[in-house]
């Protein structure tokens, strides 16, 4: 059994509890199976992961869905038992944290990844999220709404599938005369973006964003629609769910004026997008996507005007051409 908690969807709360044991067991193994058994019975109950060295100290950290869920297992009758045994016989000093888990992401060699292929990523999109939720912070009448929280608000149908923030379209031939060399027959293209997220104003409204974080590890002309991703299979395939209004029937009203939010890594490499994105739309749907770097990002910061879309730079994400 692995020693590592399963890792939910975020948000949820960690209890950490770190503890200094004193001399001899005293029934202390016996019961801290029992609670691990007891607490894995509790409504709200996510995972556990505990350590201890040969000094004594030990840390347990607990995960449940919400507050409510910790209070009721605190007031468990048996949990009550124990901790007061704690007190009286098994520890010295301890400590008790409670923490609300944003973000999470992690790596397992043992499913044949690298760190590279997957876990950097993940890193800077999250890195991505929390610029841009600082951003707002800064600007005071805008809040983020992260992905975790938006999959309540999906519709019905959207919620119950297992991947809801996945788009899936079908392309035609006849939908793109103008790359005949490239798509020549029907084909199913689908689009995740890195991440969904609301830039939310006090009244309700506000601008959802699909953000794709692109390392620029490959030619942004690569022309692919089998296999390997490519920028210009995700531009089609954004482009085309675009028209075929699968923004607000996949995601709700809240994605109606959805842009694809592409951060790159240097100047060039946006020209090259927007030229890649010339040829898919035909020169139509100048806001849907727009780009920015991560050195604008971390001069300006991401709700100032940093942001290039086919028409004009200088752009701002709360902004509408």
């Amino acid at each position: 059994m692995s020693r590592f908690a399963p890792r939910p969807e975020p948000p949820y709360y960690a209890v950490i509890f770190t503890a200094q044991r004193t001399e001899g067991d005293h029934d202390y193994g016996a019961t801290a199976d029992r609670m691990a058994e007891l607490a894995a019975q509790q409504p709200g109950y996510l995972g556990i992961e505990s350590t201890r060295d040969a000094s004594g100290l030990g840390i347990t950290v607990s995960y449940w869905r919400t507050l409510a869920d910790i209070t009721a297992w605190r007031r468990q009758i048996e949990h009550t038992g124990a901790r007061q045994r704690g007190r009286a016989q098994w520890y010295s000093h301890y400590e008790l944290r409670i923490a609300k888990v944003e973000r999470a992401y992690g790596w397992d060699h043992t499913d044949g990844s690298q760190p590279g292929d997957g876990g950097d990523h993940t890193i800077e999109v999250a890195d991505a999220v929390f610029n841009l939720e600082m951003a707002c912070a800064t600007h005071g009448a805008v809040r983020l709404i992260d992905q975790p929280q938006l999959r309540g608000h999906l519709p019905a149908d959207t919620r119950d599938q297992e991947k809801p923030f996945s788009l899936s379209t079908d392309v035609r031939p006849a939908d793109f005369p103008h790359m005949s060399k490239l798509i020549k027959e029907p084909v199913r293209l689908t689009a995740e973006p890195d991440r969904l997220v609301v830039l939310a104003r006090p009244d309700a409204t506000g601008w959802a964003m699909a953000i794709e974080l692109d390392r620029g590890n490959e030619s942004v002309f690569a022309r692919r629609l089998k296999g390997k991703a490519s920028i210009v299979r995700k531009q089609i395939a954004y482009f085309s769910a675009w028209r075929a209004g699968l923004f607000v029937t996949q995601w709700g009203e809240m994605c109606r004026s959805l842009r694809i939010a592409t951060i790159t890594t240097s100047e060039a490499r946006i020209k090259s997008m927007l030229a890649c994105q010339a040829e898919v739309t035909n020169g139509s749907a100048g806001g849907l996507f727009v780009y920015t770097t991560l050195d604008r990002i971390k001069a300006h910061g991401a709700l100032s005007n940093i942001w290039i879309t086919s028409k004009s730079d200088g752009v701002s994400l709360i902004d509408r051409e």
